[in-house]
């Protein structure tokens, strides 16, 4: 019998996010923005804040790579608006320069949730402070932040700011954080669009760079005048005349509303004047945020026949590595990412205009094909983010659910249920609420949470939806023996049922494969608890060893095994064994990396000293336990918070 999840795809850190992106070749020195960048070090924030298209990340990017001080660089994007997702990036990011930094942030991430706001901003911190050389942490497109607890999160880190981290955002609007309070107290640099826009000297440097020959002086001026120095604007002039285009017809494309230039202007002078492959290279890549030749040639029609639905043309495939390669030569608006060899994205404002022909042009199924094929890609390279989000705007729920799916038990096994719950909120609720396997998987995040009372009404619904037939038969069986594992729980813990939990774990015992590991450790567990609640102690233990001999070695059932062994014994009055059974769970938990060990041996070990009224050393181990309670799941820390209790009523 297969198990309910079969595929497993890792979930990586994209690491074309967390490199700094490369400059381009026709780069403008701009010497008084970098000088006021650099007074600006010994302040807590430098905010580079103004609409698409002025420059901000390169000015950014060309003072980090002639500054002195060490500096990481994050992208941020849409899929950051997640607390636990932006942490990660967070770290990752960190690391790159600091390898062993924030140690104690990353292992929050072991618990069943994230603690509290202001103790993860605390851990945050303090893991800074440890930092011991200055550093310049950027955050690009700040924009893309709108979840009201990373902006916490960022205000308790800026106000509380140690004094070797300096951070750098650039935004498109001005972010909801204490910029009145840095701007009164001297703490923060700020450059905006007027400070952005290229003075008529650095409009003429730039374009005698980017046309590559010599250009009158009068008619830089007057483009610099037409366009108010605006960066984009220059250079879509200088792609212009790239072509061969007279400056007096681009002078007079200028002229007129800005909006409108933008896009008309945008499309005229620069699309359509590639060549046809190259112009649906552009349009079709344009829905990707990131591109290398292998996702490009996945993604894109091969001729135009395949484009309007009838069989592939059987003419050579288009090189997309000599696609991209002329688009980098032609400078349009492509940007490589930073160390990752092959890996693009366009300009955010040349891909806006992009998209909006694409819609314009190609069919809505034709778009959502593309989009489709970019999930496929993503998912068999395992970024699931991403294929997820593809497989979203191809309007193809079943391949996002399929997704999801396919990777609930890895991520849960990884105690990765952050990014679970974020996929559960993506999709839509009404799709989640009739799929049982999304059920079980939002079943198993409130198990791990000790949500019971929640789990219980969740069970219930997916026994519904197996009775009005929303399984298979194959899935039917699977996820019923799933449901009844953790019915075992709920029986247990709410209603203290304990034959029922008998019942019931034979039932999933018989059904689970040995290879369902977790549900089969929880059937078991609560079935030895329930043998020791109706009085069989022995049977008890012998289900307990039976756990303990049967699982694999990083199994997390080994930890809750041990210490309801332990506690057997305690309540039996047998203090040698409970010694015996406490010391092999320490072994246990420094031989594996298994997130309750160690809180679980210190929490044996503080009731065994206990009981032998060595209260000292018994408080030891029960605050061990407490200091960990966001480092393991809920139960462990409220068992130390228990044991301090005690001691101290004595």
């Amino acid at each position: 019998m297969a198990t309910l999840f079969e595929n497993s795809v890792s979930h990586p850190i994209i690491r074309t996010k967390i490199g700094k992106p490369r400059l381009t070749s026709d780069l403008v020195p701009r010497p008084r923005l970098i000088e006021r960048l650099n007074r600006g070090l010994d302040r807590k924030l430098t905010l580079v804040s103004a609409p698409a298209g002025f420059g901000k990340t390169t000015l950014v990017l060309s003072w980090l790579e002639a500054c002195q001080r060490p500096s990481v660089w994050l992208s941020l994007d849409e899929n950051d608006n997640d607390l636990a997702t932006f942490l990660t990036y967070f770290i990752a990011v960190v690391r790159t320069r600091f390898p062993q930094a924030c140690e104690n942030t990353n292992g929050l991430f072991e618990a069943n949730q994230l603690p509290p706001l202001d103790y993860v901003a605390a851990s945050l911190i303090n893991d800074i402070i440890d930092i011991e050389e200055p550093f310049i942490m950027a955050f690009d497109d700040y924009h893309h932040i709108r979840n009201e607890n990373i902006q916490e999160l960022m205000t308790r880190l800026i106000k509380a700011q140690p004094e070797q981290l300096h951070i750098v955002l650039t935004s498109r609007a001005d972010p909801p954080l204490p910029l009145a309070w840095l701007r009164a107290n001297h703490m923060m640099t700020e450059v905006r669009a007027s400070d952005l826009r290229f003075s008529e000297r650095e409009a003429e440097l730039f374009l005698q760079r980017a046309v590559e020959r010599g250009i009158d002086p009068v008619t830089a001026a007057s483009l610099c005048q037409l366009t108010e120095g605006w960066i984009v604007g220059l250079r879509l002039a200088a792609l212009s005349m790239q072509k061969g285009t007279n400056p007096e017809v681009i002078l007079g494309g200028f002229r007129g509303d800005t909006s409108d230039f933008i896009t008309d202007y945008l499309v005229s002078e620069v699309l359509k004047k590639q060549s046809t492959d190259m112009r649906e290279f552009l349009l079709q890549t344009s829905i990707l945020n990131r591109f290398n030749a292998d996702l490009s040639d996945a993604v894109c029609y091969r001729s135009s026949t395949e484009a309007d639905g009838s069989q592939e043309s059987d003419r050579e495939v288009l090189s997309t590595l000599r696609l991209i390669s002329e688009v980098n030569n032609a400078n349009l608006f492509l940007i490589p990412l930073g160390e990752e060899q092959g890996w693009y994205r366009y300009h955010q404002l040349f891909q806006e205009m992009l998209r909006n022909r694409l819609n314009s042009e190609y069919s809505r199924n034709q778009v959502e094909t593309l989009h489709c094929r970019a999930s496929h890609w993503f998912a068999d390279h395992g970024y699931l983010d991403e294929a997820i989000g593809h497989a979203l705007s191809a309007n193809d729920i079943n391949l996002a659910v399929n997704l999801v799916e396919e990777q609930s038990q890895n991520l849960l096994n990884l105690f990765d249920r952050n990014v679970l719950e974020r996929w559960l909120s993506i999709l839509p609720e009404e799709v989640v609420w009739m799929r049982p396997k999304l059920q079980i998987t939002r079943a198993w995040i409130l198990y791990r949470q000790f949500n019971i009372t929640v789990l219980e009404s969740v069970l219930d619904r997916i026994e519904h939806l197996i009775d009005i037939g929303k399984c298979s038969n194959d899935e039917k069986k699977v996820v019923g023996s799933h449901v009844q594992a953790l019915r075992c729980a709920t029986e247990y813990l709410l209603n203290a049922n304990y034959p029922k939990v008998l019942n019931l774990s034979e039932k999933a015992l018989r059904q689970l494969p040995e290879s369902d590991r977790g549900a089969r450790s929880v059937a078991f567990g609560f079935r030895a608890f329930s043998y020791q609640a109706l009085g069989d102690r022995k049977l008890a233990i012998r289900e307990l060893e039976q756990i303990i001999a049967d699982l694999s070695p990083h199994s997390p059932a080994k930890s809750q095994a041990y210490l309801s062994l332990a506690l057997l014994h305690l309540s039996a009055g047998n203090l040698n064994r409970m010694a015996q059974v406490t010391k092999q769970m320490f072994s246990f938990a420094a031989e594996n990396m298994e997130v309750n060990a160690m809180p679980v041996a210190n929490y044996t070990s503080g009731f065994l000293y206990y009981e032998w009224d060595d209260l000292d050393v018994a408080e030891v181990y029960f605050q061990r336990v407490f200091d960990a309670r966001y480092r393991t799941n809920f139960m462990g820390g409220m068992g130390g918070a228990l044991g301090l209790i005690r001691i101290n009523q004595l």
